[in-house]
């Protein structure tokens, strides 16, 4: 358990159906606090599948039990609470967060929700936050009936740079694959759940994709869709050929399915580096038309890179980016933090448990964190939201320290 002042995290893995119990133990969490006047503003839950016949109940109970106006929260196969990701394991983690001067709003959105939406403008006369007021947003999806970067494309015009961080929720094995969204006494099984912030407290944070740039920049200089035709007006799977060439036969046989591609930001810019591309999915590399696939809409003229992921450059990566996070909120009182982790890495990548989690913690201490693996990642890059896979976000609740810069 975590005890920040400001936010109190707990892992229970009580009978599904001892709602009474899950109860006590919510009011317990608070109680060892050892402050009679604290209580939350916001809490999020998670739970894994073997919670789904009693998750209504215990979210409700939480709700109710300590009187808490905004609880949101979905499942997932795996967990992550404060320095852990319980992988292989049943159980429900909550965080409770005290936002000080802040009123958060929320909202359950619909999947049809999205095709209403031909622009910016519907957003903001059909939610309730305010453009100017709202600075960050809290979101959870299913991914089998939300077109969430459809969505994402609709909130990016009608609240420009207001960062979301989230996540695709998880469902259980091939004869339970539903998923879980909660909010405010409402169970969901599709669609999205969002809360948004406004006031003293707001989200800071990163989005690791934990992707290496090689090869070489070029520009798209023939393009269909998704397709990529020509790269620099050669064949694209020539350039790709060519790329892998100057690559050792055991740093090729590293690549096999962790390849690939980064669309550049700005073009425009004299040299690109790590962190200079949104990372999308390599889908096809056909030898015989020349063609590649990406899981992208492209444009012509659009700069383009190979990217690799392996264990170190993500690793790194996340250090790196957490390190600039933990500067950047010096001058700042933390309120708890979510860290959406992809089901791509975890042990399965890095070959060591509580990988993300322990390193969130290594530089960032006590600051109380909930999450889950993802079935795709939200976050923001280049100051722009989108969703993501191979990737950690992480959030944190801030608000500025009297006196702070």
């Amino acid at each position: 358990m975590n005890k920040d002042p400001h936010c109190i995290t707990g892992h229970w893995t009580g009978n599904y159906s001892d709602v009474e119990g899950f109860g006590a133990w919510a009011r317990k969490l608070v109680a060892e606090k050892g402050d009679s006047g604290w209580k939350p503003d916001l809490a999020m839950i998670f739970w894994t599948p073997g919670y789904f016949d009693s998750s209504a109940d215990l979210a409700e109970e939480l709700q109710l039990t300590l009187r808490i106006s905004n609880v949101i929260g979905c499942s997932s196969t795996t967990l992550i609470l404060d320095d852990r990701e319980y992988e292989g394991e049943e159980g429900v983690t909550v965080s409770l967060h005290s936002l000080p001067d802040t009123t958060v709003r929320s909202m359950a959105i619909e999947s049809q929700d999205v095709s209403r939406a031909v622009d910016g403008s519907w957003w903001k006369n059909n939610s309730p936050f305010n453009g100017e007021e709202t600075n960050s947003f809290v979101a959870f999806v299913d991914p089998a009936s939300f077109d969430v970067e459809g969505w994402l494309r609709g909130w990016e015009a009608a609240f420009p740079e207001r960062p979301v961080f989230g996540g695709l929720a998880v469902g259980g094995s091939q004869q339970e694959i539903r998923t879980q969204l909660y909010l405010n006494g409402r169970m969901k099984e599709s669609g999205a759940v969002v809360v948004g912030l406004e006031g003293d407290v707001f989200i800071q944070g990163i989005t690791s994709q934990g992707c290496l740039p090689i090869g070489e920049p070029r520009p798209i200089t023939r393009s269909r869709s998704n397709v990529i035709e020509q790269i620099g007006n050669l064949p694209a799977f020539k350039v790709l050929a060519d790329t892998l060439k100057q690559l050792s036969p055991e740093e090729q046989q590293k690549l096999q399915g962790n390849l690939f591609m980064g669309l550049a930001f700005n073009e425009y810019q004299e040299s690109f580096k790590e962190g200079d591309f949104l990372i999308r999915n390599l889908v096809e590399a056909d030898p015989v038309s020349g063609n590649l696939a990406v899981a992208a809409n492209l444009r012509l003229g659009q700069t383009i890179q190979f990217q690799k992921r392996d264990p170190s450059t993500a690793s790194r990566e996340l250090h790196t980016l957490l390190g600039r996070l933990k500067a950047s909120i010096e001058g700042c009182q933390t309120h708890g933090a979510l860290l959406c982790s992809c089901l791509g890495r975890g042990s399965g990548l890095f070959t060591m448990e509580n990988h993300d989690a322990s390193v969130v913690s290594q530089y960032l201490g006590a600051v109380g964190v909930n999450g889950f693996f993802a079935n795709g990642e939200i976050g923001p890059v280049a100051g722009r939201n989108f969703v993501h896979g191979y990737t950690a976000t992480l959030g944190v609740f801030c608000s500025r320290m009297p006196g702070a810069e």
